[in-house]
């Protein structure tokens, strides 16, 4: 009877322990600096266990207090600073491009102008102004002076709701990132697809951002029609 019961809870515990890493969601992101100390615990006076070079790619496990990072380095539990990560799989547009999009049936082009306090600032060929950015905790829209929204939230979790604003906004999720969307510009893979809780749906693709709009009748309000360079 002992021995039947230690084999259950062995089983038990085996069956936890998959259940917790599957639900971590390890996110991937690149070294952002030169030189990355990885170290034994979360703590700048830990013991250096390695390095890893800029450009690196590495997975996120869990985030720490105090700006750490728990990863895995040489098939073991080690810690590097946040600071110097930053997302690999980015959904911001090129800075170096110009892109037009054909908005309730007229052609808006956008251009990026300066960088401003953290973002990047563009402006249409209207002179509208707004703001880009992007971090380790996600994808955002912003305006100068004022407020800004959330329009990914990352790590990427299929099903994961997340509040667009702080001020009510209403809420999303991402519904798939595997999409593939045929735009005037052409046709992108393995788009991420973000649905709202009015069934908007705005369609991403990796280093360019928004390609396609569709409201929740499945009409393409606005459409991503000519990257083009500055």
């Amino acid at each position: 009877m002992k021995k039947m019961f230690a084999v259950l809870c062995a089983f038990v515990f085996l069956v936890i322990t998959n259940q917790t890493y599957a639900a971590e969601h390890p996110q991937k992101v690149l070294v952002n600096g030169d030189v990355l100390n990885v170290r034994e615990y979360p703590s700048a006076k830990a013991k250096v266990v390695g390095k890893l070079k800029k450009g690196q790619v590495t997975y996120i496990h869990s985030r720490r207090p105090g700006g750490w990072a728990e990863i895995r380095h040489n098939n073991k539990r080690a810690f590097v600073a946040l600071a110097y990560l930053k997302v690999a799989d980015s959904y911001m547009p090129n800075i170096h491009k110009k892109y037009t999009y054909v908005i309730d049936g007229e052609k808006i082009s956008n251009s990026y102008v300066k960088k401003y306090g953290g973002w990047d600032m563009w402006k249409t060929n209207e002179g509208y102004e707004y703001l880009r950015k992007e971090d380790l905790n996600g994808l955002y829209l912003g305006y100068p002076y004022s407020e800004y929204y959330t329009d990914i939230h990352y790590p990427i979790e299929i099903g994961k709701w997340w509040e667009i604003g702080t001020e009510g906004n209403g809420k999303a999720y991402v519904n798939s990132v595997s999409k593939t969307v045929k735009t005037l510009a052409g046709t992108f893979k393995n788009c991420v697809e973000v649905i709202d809780d009015e069934g908007n749906r705005t369609y991403y693709a990796k280093n360019v951002g928004v390609v396609k709009f569709t409201d929740s009748y499945g009409n393409a309000y606005s459409q991503l029609a000519k990257i083009s360079n500055r």
